[in-house]
């Protein structure tokens, strides 16, 4: 992790508008570093907060520049989020910008301005190991933790990364926001404004609308599948009931669906063959082993067979012991102490050693 506590210099960080960015601003820059901000405009709605960096920024005192990378977002983020959700998984669109847009654009645009550092408001912290890599871990405040998202990170780019937030709570960062006095454009308190939703690119918080419109603008039918209703049956193929469009529905899933029976059921999985949607009771959505798909490594450079560690399935989920068996094919089969709920194919899992992420994939079975 760079160390420039003595002597700060140069650093380039990513700035939003919202609190959190602007905080990791006004504490940078109260440490003696040179602040030089930028905002990605990854997508259309991206530029309505460009007034609020502009007026952090000013009071702040710090040079600030916008660079839009909106293509790059649609074709690596956005392409990705409804290919997936349309053939039945459930990406994280965060997992895949972070180390393909947002933290590749900042690590190129301060390779191009000639800034050593570069910096976001990421609730996380950076650990450099004994055996010369670089690794996330949890931050302060675990309840935001934000670590699991950005596992996928190079080591190039976690070895010119700090987080200045990493040893603060929300609390505490909504105290400094105050006292410094840090406000939007239209003169609110960036302190008391809402925080930013799950999904930055779909306002409305619909995934299947977004879907759709998608769909339309793509020559698309958005009335077949997956947006067309159809039966839901039993894990023995019986129907039960009726969906409103496979594109609703995850693993784990037990509300949404019409079924003939007061047992609790859940999503177990799709037959888009039959447009059928597959439920069953909890029992069948608890497995003890997943398959892993496109590996990457962090902490550790390699796993070896039946390595000991701990997963996260979701970001929701708690760490989980398991074993870890590399395949030949560049995938991993990760066998679980105990049965997990509901693994999803698309997600992540990510992989700890003492609250360490060594390494992390994408759910496949």
């Amino acid at each position: 992790m760079p160390d420039h506590a003595v002597n700060p210099g140069r650093v380039l960080l990513g700035m939003s508008g919202g609190m959190d960015s602007s905080v990791a601003a006004f504490l940078l820059r109260s440490k003696g570093w040179e602040v030089l901000g930028l905002t990605l405009i990854t997508h259309d709605q991206a530029g309505e907060s460009l007034e609020d960096v502009q007026a952090v920024a000013h009071r702040l005192r710090i040079s600030w520049r916008s660079h839009d990378v909106r293509q790059l977002f649609q074709k690596t983020v956005v392409d990705d989020f409804v290919e997936n959700y349309t053939n039945g998984r459930t990406p994280n669109p965060c997992v895949i910008c972070n180390p393909l847009v947002k933290f590749e654009m900042l690590s190129e645009i301060a390779a191009q301005l000639e800034v050593p550092i570069i910096a976001t408001g990421h609730y996380a912290k950076i650990h450099a190991l004994d055996n010369g890599r670089f690794c996330l871990g949890k931050g302060f405040d675990t309840d935001k933790d934000q670590s699991y998202f950005m596992y996928r990170l190079s080591q190039k780019q976690l070895s010119q990364l700090i987080f200045p937030l990493g040893e603060l709570s929300k609390s505490m960062v909504r105290k400094v926001a105050q006292e410094a006095d840090l406000k939007s454009a239209d003169g609110v308190f960036l302190a008391d404004k809402p925080e930013s939703q799950d999904c930055c690119f779909i306002p409305t918080g619909s995934y299947p609308d977004f879907i759709r419109q998608c769909f339309i603008e793509h020559g698309k039918d958005p009335f077949g599948q997956p947006f067309s209703s159809g039966p839901v049956v039993d894990t023995s193929g019986h129907q039960v009931g009726t969906h409103k469009g496979l594109i609703h529905y995850t693993i784990g899933q037990r509300k949404g669906f019409q079924v003939q029976t007061t047992q609790r059921l859940f999503v177990t999985g799709f037959d888009p063959g039959n447009n059928a949607l597959i439920v069953g009771p909890f029992d069948t959505v608890l497995k003890k082993e997943i398959g892993v798909a496109d590996p990457v490594y962090s902490g550790m450079s390699q796993l070896q067979k039946g390595e000991r560690l701990t997963a996260r399935i979701r970001y929701s989920a708690g760490e989980a012991p398991c074993r870890v068996y590399p395949l030949d094919n560049n995938s991993w089969r990760v066998v679980f102490d105990a049965p997990v709920a509901a693994p999803t194919p698309g997600q992540s899992c990510v992989l700890y050693r003492d609250g360490l992420i060594m390494a992390g994939g994408f759910i496949s079975s």
